[in-house]
């Protein structure tokens, strides 16, 4: 019906306007980053889909950090080879620290192992510094990290400091960036907001 990134855009667009106290974002980029790296980008609250509705998927844009690196789409140096959840095992692995899973990784971020911090931070720079071109042409409001790796805060922190880094101040005043409030549940209030037509209309394409 709506694939998980454009589902977690809309739901966090959705929740925010739900919490006291929070600024409401209703034109943002939205960074899902889990095992894979997904996106998607709204606009007053609807999500841009663009030619066959393929707007929003960052994870193959070619980056020069990741040079040579084979993709599973079958191209190299897609941004999902050094700035995924599996990535960041895979570089640790190499480098003598195996996790079996993403759930130990996250487990080991938790815990302050410091390679895994610091491996964690470097791969949210990375998508930070792809995502600024995204967002020097967009001017969203906000851009919003969900996933898995948005629960480390070094993750986020890494995107934040790309985006000042790489940005013009005037596009960054008013910037938000966050990891995503909705959490976990991001997509499923995307997907409420989806209306029984919309849902049997897609069932039938």
């Amino acid at each position: 019906i709506e694939n998980d990134a454009r589902a977690g855009a809309i739901g966090e667009s959705v929740y925010r306007r739900r919490l006291q106290g929070v600024t409401p974002i209703d034109t943002l980029i939205y960074v899902k980053a889990g095992s894979a790296i997904g996106g998607a980008y709204l606009v007053d609250g609807v999500p841009q889909v663009g030619q066959g509705g393929l707007a929003g998927d960052i994870s193959h844009i070619p980056v020069e950090a990741a040079a040579g690196r084979p993709c599973k789409c079958g191209n190299v140096g897609c941004l999902e080879t050094i700035a995924s959840a599996d990535s960041i095992r895979a570089d640790l692995a190499a480098a003598g620290l195996v996790y079996e899973n993403n759930a130990q990784l996250l487990a080991a971020a938790r815990d302050g192992i410091p390679e895994v911090a610091t491996a964690i931070r470097q791969a949210g720079t990375l998508l930070g510094h792809c995502v600024a071109h995204l967002v020097s042409f967009l001017a969203p409001q906000g851009v919003i990290v969900g996933g898995a790796l948005s629960a480390v805060d070094a993750f986020t922190a890494g995107v934040r400091a790309a985006l000042h880094q790489s940005c013009l101040p005037s596009i960054m005043e008013h910037l938000v960036i966050e990891s995503s409030r909705s959490g976990r549940e991001a997509a499923l209030w995307g997907l409420s907001t989806l209306t029984p037509s919309k849902i049997s209309k897609e069932n039938r394409s």
